[in-house]
């Protein structure tokens, strides 16, 4: 059986959702798993299609803010559950906020060294999806 890990990314910058998918790949490659991924680029999007979808995703990469100046702060965090969310705003205040909404996982982008950034998510994501989260995944089967 294959076990299929979903993420939501919320990000409007093609190039820092470049680079994550590059080090997802990177790590897909190198796990007992497969992602699922949705890529989303607006607050519309994410009250249409995320906020009325009963959709469960077992990691949310959340920038506080897009092109569009719609905060993704329309993101029901209650229902997706805080713990499964990494904020990664450029925008330090923007990650204090997450905090105040209960998001633990927050990374501060550098647009300068976007790569690094992007390895940074990825390995958050990698510590959150852990050999013994997949064993004990395996022993319920």
């Amino acid at each position: 059986m294959l076990l299929i890990k979903k993420i939501l990314i919320l990000e409007d910058n093609f190039k820092v959702l470049s680079a994550i998918l590059k080090e997802l790949n990177q790590l897909e490659e190198d796990q007992p798993y497969t992602f699922e991924i949705m890529v989303l680029t607006s607050g519309r999007q994410v009250e249409r299609y995320i906020n009325s979808n009963p959709e469960d995703f077992d990691i949310v990469i959340l920038d506080r803010d897009c092109k569009l100046n719609e905060s993704f702060h329309v993101l029901n965090i209650k229902r997706i559950g805080a713990d499964k969310i990494i904020g990664i705003s450029s925008i330090e205040g923007y990650n204090i906020d997450l905090t105040k909404k209960g998001i633990n996982l927050t990374i501060t982008k550098d647009l300068s060294e976007i790569d690094k950034s992007a390895r940074k998510i990825v390995e958050m994501i990698k510590n959150i999806i852990t050999p013994d989260h997949i064993n004990k995944f395996r022993r319920k089967l």
